[in-house]
């Protein structure tokens, strides 16, 4: 078992192989940060929950800040090398907000929060330019994509051209970013400052979706 997977399990996080849903992402993630575990200094991660995702990045490294946005206050908490924050992850106010506070220049941002389809796009789009070169955006959860509960409040169906997966996937596959979702300079951003994107779905169910994304 990889570190990250037995620290994931210890705090049971569904990021794990135990807790469920148990995602299983943290055998992924393990892969592309374990050789730099000690090198990373400062994390985001949207989505709080219960703190046991924000417990498992402090453990995992040693030398990180990791900061937590939610929306649900009464989730909010204070640790050692923990801090957590209010910001709706689709407002652009909120996230300014806590950048202009706390700074951005992040190793490692990942999108846990309220899962939704095109709320994962505008988070991408506030957010990207605030991560580190050679830093990684995680967006998980993507098998929103596929949920009638997740798409029918917002009129959108998993053919729908701009709901998050089909956004990421196209640009996976090499094609233009296109989304009404994030706005012109954003994506033009995005595009000139993207390494690599590869998405995962662990157990080619449609149940256990994530990505990475690096920075140049």
């Amino acid at each position: 078992m990889k570190l990250l997977t037995e620290i994931a399990n210890k705090y049971g996080t569904d990021k794990g192989t135990t807790f469920l849903p148990s995602h299983g992402f943290s055998e992924i993630y393990d892969d592309y940060l374990v050789n730099n575990r000690h090198d990373i200094l400062r994390v985001l991660e949207i989505g709080i929950d219960r703190g046991n995702s924000l417990r498992m990045w402090r453990d995992y490294f040693p030398n990180a800040m990791v900061y937590g946005l939610d929306v649900q206050k009464h989730q909010f908490f204070t640790e050692e090398r923990i801090s957590t924050h209010y910001a709706n992850q689709s407002s652009f106010y909120d996230i300014s907000n806590f950048i202009n506070e706390f700074g951005g220049e992040f190793d490692l941002i990942i999108d846990d929060g309220g899962h939704d389809p095109i709320y994962q796009q505008i988070t991408l789009g506030y957010l990207f330019r605030h991560l580190k070169n050679g830093g990684l955006y995680i967006v998980e959860d993507l098998h929103t994509s596929f949920m009638t509960d997740w798409l029918t409040p917002i009129e959108r169906t998993e053919d729908s051209q701009d709901i998050a997966y089909n956004v990421l996937k196209r640009l996976e596959q090499k094609k233009e970013l296109v989304t009404p979702h994030i706005n012109d300079n954003d994506i033009r951003y995005i595009i000139d400052n993207l390494k690599e994107i590869k998405m995962f779905d662990i157990k080619n169910d449609k149940n256990h979706i994530t990505s990475i994304l690096i920075k140049k």
